[in-house]
């Protein structure tokens, strides 16, 4: 409360009042936090859906109430995420890369949540559509506790300096189209 009370320049309770705002029109978030502070409080540690334990040793008696423990509490929430969007993501590139290569294409490389795949230009739409399966649906279908898509952006072209936004649908002629003016 005081971190958003400062960076809003707002005071104390009026931080409080959109802390309580914000939970009430997301329950699901508070039920999240909530949990997560009992797991880290009770075991020391905190776990991912995909079974990865992250210790949280500033969550013993002896820190309690005090910064550490306070960090170590907003350390478990963060580890939590992004942990599993981490590994959420190596699964699915994976996933992608194996599916890329039926058609003659490959991985090139990922970049913080992104990843470039080159593919043989007589292969852009069904490429196209692959990568939209495996980067919003798959994930849905293969983590049962994801139940909202990712959400998926696509390019296309020559190289990074000509790639243009395509999305779901585009055929192979509009990209062929797309891909010949760049």
């Amino acid at each position: 409360m005081n971190g958003i009370a400062m960076n809003l320049n707002v005071s104390k309770e009026e931080a409080q009042r959109l802390i309580d705002l914000y939970f009430k029109a997301y329950p699901g978030v508070l039920k999240y936090v909530q949990d997560t502070h009992k797991m880290a409080e009770w075991n020391h540690f905190v776990t991912t859906p995909f079974g990865q334990r992250k210790q949280e040793f500033g969550t013993h008696s002896v820190f309690k109430n005090t910064a550490a423990y306070n960090a170590a509490l907003r350390n478990a929430q963060n580890v939590r995420i992004q942990s599993t969007t981490s590994t959420a993501g190596l699964m699915t590139f994976a996933a992608a890369n194996e599916g890329i290569k039926t058609l003659g294409g490959m991985s090139i490389c990922t970049v913080y949540d992104s990843a470039e795949f080159q593919v043989p230009i007589a292969k852009a739409a069904e490429s196209l559509e692959l990568m939209y399966y495996f980067f919003d649906d798959w994930p849905v279908e293969n983590f049962d506790w994801l139940n909202l898509p990712i959400g998926t952006e696509a390019e296309i072209g020559r190289n990074w300096g000509t790639a243009q936004v395509v999305h779901r649908g585009t055929t192979q002629s509009e990209l062929e189209k797309l891909i010949s003016s760049t």
